[in-house]
């Protein structure tokens, strides 16, 4: 249950193409859809919370460095990072260099003591790697090597294995919709910041009025891709190791592609089809040796 847990998370995730897709047809900047998001998220946790422990949750004092680190740098950072790495690099290249995160979670879980490296688990991590690279496009000449977008790639998925680490060790002292609930709210206290800086004005809020069906698109990608999401996935690594829980989301680029493929009509290739299988024997390996 965990393990399918995650995977829906993982689908989840990538279904975010087919919202940014639909967005940008509006004439909607990232930024300004993910402002729009973020705030949706944050208003759904808000309700949840209040009908589940009638207020917001208490978070104790030693534990909100933490929380920053987790909505600020794991959450916000990452995303911004990420969307530099494909604007620089492409696709293929950051998707792979962000999925280097279950190597680096597996390292530090190791290191802790935590978990153990066992064979089955090494090869897991190989063939997730290979699927993502395979589906990403970077064996099949979809790959820009930049080095500066390359060491922006690499600093992106650091925040995301810091935002798997921290998720797990928060997730342990406090429910899940609490450490999803201050995970939005921060990141969106920075999205804003960071929207409010690079934004001349607010004019962007026209579209949604003049199209309201761009506003209920955007609801959806905050309710689905941001509290659905995260909150299946915090609800698994408490019963799952964090390293199995990191293989199984590197499906979200095979879910993108195969979304991808059936709403936006793009093809499958070889090289995705040979990703695909790649994913589901080292989610079938993992299982078999967990």
């Amino acid at each position: 249950m965990p393990a399918l847990m995650v995977f829906a998370a993982s689908v989840l995730w990538g279904s975010g193409g087919l919202f940014v897709s639909a967005l940008e047809g509006f004439g909607l900047t990232n930024p300004e859809m993910t402002v729009v998001r973020l705030v949706t998220a944050l208003l759904a946790m808000s309700v949840l919370l209040a009908m589940r422990h009638g207020g917001l949750a208490h978070v104790e004092r030693a534990d909100w460095p933490r929380f920053l680190l987790l909505g600020t740098v794991g959450s916000f950072a990452f995303v911004l990072l990420y969307n530099y790495a494909i604007s620089i690099t492409g696709m293929a290249t950051a998707a792979v260099l962000l999925y280097l995160m279950p190597s680096l979670v597996t390292v530090w879980e190791v290191m802790r003591g935590r978990e153990y490296l066992t064979f089955g688990r090494i090869v897991s991590l190989g063939l997730s790697l290979l699927g993502c690279s395979l589906v990403s496009g970077m064996w099949g000449g979809g790959a820009q090597l930049e080095v500066v977008g390359i060491i922006i790639g690499l600093a992106a998925a650091l925040c995301y294995s810091l935002q798997n680490v921290l998720q797990t060790s928060l997730g342990r002292r406090y429910p899940t919709s609490t450490v999803v609930f201050y995970n939005i709210a921060l990141a969106t206290a920075c999205a804003f910041v960071y929207l409010l800086i690079t934004e001349t004005s607010l004019d962007f809020l026209a579209i949604y009025i003049a199209n309201p069906v761009a506003l209920v698109v955007n609801i959806g990608f905050g309710l689905f891709d941001s509290v659905l999401a995260l909150m299946l996935f915090n609800a698994a690594i408490k019963r799952m190791p964090v390293t199995q829980a990191s293989i199984i989301a590197t499906n979200e680029p095979v879910a993108a592609a195969v979304l991808g493929a059936v709403f936006l009509g793009q093809a499958l290739t070889a090289f995705t089809v040979a990703g695909i299988a790649c994913e589901v024997a080292a989610l079938v390996l993992m299982k078999l040796t967990k």
